[in-house]
């Protein structure tokens, strides 16, 4: 389904929305040191009041767009809202952390105010259900600040947004800024976050995964651009050498290097079912020892 806007909208805003961290076995310490950083490096202490905060067994502190605490068995959480989650390196976090939660976001202006946006396109996709085996889930909601268009369950793994910003931002009319946010969870999570984390330019691989993820379901503007069937495929995703080498070495590069500084790199070696590179190599250490 296309749909003409009227005019060219114009890039506001885009990037990451939401960030939820839990820690890797053992990385609970250094999830929530990465958290203080953040806090510190934005002076977040002195923009807004630290409070408690409490979540699905996590205790600690909430302070601005920034909460993080620890859990039973050395576990730690931290989130990371609003502008903040694009402030993180997540490229470092991923070595000690895995997210269950990721949300991206794009927000652009349309010169021409369109305020029924959202209920056109729900009709358009409760017409179009008609033709498809499956349904896809779709709710509207209209009041005084706007329109919202909910697409998918709130529970689902990919969840998607388009709502009216223009009362947030106080824009003269009501049509005039939008927002489209996807919500990455569970499975989804993680392979929204290590497209991201692999891209030269994160911004814009957010928005494409914003507009990518709409266009997936139907929804696609003339006059919006974006990377073409930009969505994440959940059991489906197509590995490269180039994607699978990148992973090696913002995740496993990191665990393999403690290792080796605790002088625990044979050991390493065999984990990672190399043993007999392990004894080749401890053979050749041994020989250099006796003849040197």
């Amino acid at each position: 389904m296309m749909f003409n806007l009227n005019c060219t909208p114009r890039r506001i805003s885009r990037g990451l929305d939401w960030l939820t961290l839990v820690s890797l076995p053992g990385s609970d310490e250094e999830l929530v040191d990465c958290a203080r950083a953040v806090r510190d490096s934005e002076n977040l202490r002195e923009l807004y009041d630290e409070k408690r905060w409490r979540v699905a067994g996590y205790k600690g502190w909430a302070v601005g767009p920034l909460r993080y605490g620890v859990g039973k068995e050395a576990t730690a959480m931290v989130q990371f809202s609003s502008d903040l989650a694009s402030t993180v390196d997540v490229i470092g976090v991923l070595a000690f952390s895995r997210p269950t939660r990721v949300d991206v976001q794009y927000t652009f202006i349309l010169d021409d105010p369109y305020p029924h946006l959202a209920g056109v396109l729900y009709d358009a996709m409760m017409e179009n259900n008609k033709s498809l085996a499956r349904a896809i889930h779709c709710t509207f909601i209209s009041s005084n600040t706007g329109q919202t268009l909910y697409v998918n369950r709130r529970r689902s793994a990919v969840f998607l947004r388009l709502y009216d910003k223009s009362a947030d931002l106080e824009a003269e009319a009501l049509g005039t800024i939008w927002r489209m946010e996807v919500e990455y969870k569970s499975k989804a999570a993680p392979l929204a976050l290590e497209e991201i984390a692999a891209s030269t330019d994160q911004k814009q691989t957010c928005e494409d995964l914003a507009i990518g993820e709409f266009r997936k379901r139907g929804i696609e503007f003339e006059n919006v651009a974006g990377a073409e069937d930009y969505a994440i495929e959940i059991g489906q995703r197509k590995s490269t050498n180039e994607s699978r080498l990148a992973w090696l070495e913002r995740s496993v590069r990191p665990v393999i290097t403690k290792l080796i500084e605790n002088d625990l790199d044979m050991a390493a070696l065999r984990a990672l079912g190399f043993g007999w590179l392990a004894d080749k190599m401890e053979a050749e250490a041994e020989m250099f020892y006796f003849n040197p």
